[in-house]
């Protein structure tokens, strides 16, 4: 993979030297209605175009994807919970079969040991 970004990068590298090499005469750029004017090489104008391009369509995205990433963190935070509550019932259900299994006792009656501690415990 890292190959690959070389492969990529190192092309494109010498395609921006090469260009700038190739431009630097000094052009105005005028930015009515401000009244304001730079001089500077083409090869910045350009470079800074596409910076503010790239920045912009950044923000476009940010700002149109925000509605998918709520969606997103609302259902993270209901499989959290959900998760949470499967984990509670599991629980509760291994907690509600364990003595069953091992006693012929009415599930709401406690076992006679337990009894005989609440009698002591009264006096």
């Amino acid at each position: 993979m890292r190959r690959f970004a070389w492969i990529i990068t190192l092309p494109i590298m010498l395609l921006v030297v090469v260009f700038a090499v190739a431009n630097q005469q000094v052009v105005t750029m005028d930015l009515w209605p401000f009244e304001l004017s730079y001089s500077l090489p083409l090869y910045a104008l350009v470079a800074v175009s596409l910076l503010v391009g790239f920045l912009v369509g950044a923000a476009v995205m940010w700002v149109s994807a925000g509605r998918v990433r709520n969606k997103a963190r609302e259902s993270y935070y209901k499989a959290s919970s959900l998760e949470r509550e499967v984990a509670y019932l599991k629980r509760k259900h291994a907690e509600a079969k364990a003595p069953q299994q091992g006693s012929t006792l009415p599930a709401n009656q406690p076992p006679p040991a337990a009894q005989a501690g609440q009698l002591q415990a009264g006096r």
